[in-house]
């Protein structure tokens, strides 16, 4: 069984830069923090506490899972390509 997990991180609007070239650094910036959480959960399996103990803004979500019946999605869009 296939697991897809969700990290976000929220920011506050006053803390992102409004300039072309600060706005452009802060946003290579994520992403390089994405790519280095990427590779520690790729090589362990799971986030490193770092990141998971991180003070938020937004409340951390709970873990849930979504059940996705392939056959039924199949048959779902099958009858409304055919009708």
């Amino acid at each position: 069984h296939n697991d897809v997990v969700l990290h976000y991180r929220a920011y506050r609007a006053r803390d992102i830069p409004r300039d072309e070239a600060g706005l452009t650094t802060w946003l290579y910036n994520r992403y390089v923090e994405k790519e280095q959480m990427l590779d520690y959960y790729y090589q362990n399996g799971h986030f490193a506490p770092e990141v998971l103990n991180e003070q938020r803004i937004l409340p951390q979500m709970t873990l849930s899972y979504l059940k996705f019946d392939v056959i039924k999605q199949i048959l779902i869009h099958t009858f409304c390509v055919v009708s």
